[in-house]
């Protein structure tokens, strides 16, 4: 279902609650992104999706959540085994609502799509999502934080993503073995962060995309970064024969 763009506020949000939570539903996808819903009409979408089992992409970009409807997110994703896909890009959401959802996905392997960028997650919330990768169960193929740091948030960089954050989902990767992409642009990321991802990167084979520009990273270290990453592509050509259609599925919702 594809009722993005329109303006839509919380009497559609209770319309799609009573829709999404009838026995005989079988909506697969909603695409709600750059509508009105603001918390409310989250709050009461997520508590009817709490009782369905056939939504498996929901898009909730550009309308105005704040933590309040981070934490009702976070309650419909704990336990749910069907939800693999949710982008949460240009809202309003900060650490503790990142915090709130990380805890809720900590050890859910169906969730395969975490899109958070354009919101003030801060360090903190990054710290969180790093534990989320470093869990063994961790389902997570795409991670993505664009634009969370002081080029997006011009008056605080405080709130952005700064190189604590950064090298806190570095060392994340380093035990992780299901991420194969990462959306880290426009973050004002120093080379320090940059070299100490280019190292902890060795230790990942999993890993074949990171996307880092509109950061402080020198080219040279950029390179670095790339030569590790073919290196995870070739292999994992080598070994998974459908790689190349998996990465299509994965990289083109």
């Amino acid at each position: 279902m594809d009722i993005h763009g329109n303006k839509l506020t919380v009497d559609v949000a209770e319309a799609l609650g009573k829709l999404t939570s009838a026995p005989n539903c079988h909506i697969s996808t909603l695409l709600l992104h750059r509508n009105r819903f603001k918390n409310r009409g989250v709050q009461i979408l997520c508590s009817a999706l709490r009782q369905n089992w056939s939504v498996v992409v929901l898009n909730l970009e550009g309308n105005g959540i704040t933590n309040d409807g981070a934490d009702a997110v976070a309650e419909y994703v704990h336990n749910n085994e069907t939800l693999t896909y949710i982008n949460l890009t240009d809202n309003e959401i900060s650490a503790a609502g990142t915090i709130q959802i990380a805890k809720a996905l900590m050890g859910n392997s169906v969730m395969s799509h975490l899109l958070l960028s354009q919101n003030k997650i801060g360090n903190e919330g990054t710290v969180a999502l790093s534990d989320i990768l470093q869990h063994e169960n961790c389902g997570l193929v795409h991670l993505e934080v664009n634009s969370c740091g002081m080029s997006f948030f011009i008056f605080s960089n405080v709130l952005g993503i700064s190189d604590e954050g950064a090298v806190s989902l570095a060392i994340a990767l380093t035990q992780n073995v299901s991420l194969l992409s990462l959306r880290l642009y426009n973050n004002h990321l120093s080379e320090d962060a940059g070299k100490a991802l280019s190292e902890l990167l060795i230790r990942n084979n999993t890993i074949v995309s990171i996307d880092i520009k509109g950061n402080q990273i020198d080219h040279s270290t950029y390179l670095k970064i790339k030569k590790t990453l073919k290196r995870n592509k070739v292999t994992k050509m080598q070994i998974e024969p459908n790689y190349v259609c998996l990465r299509e599925q994965i990289f083109n919702i």
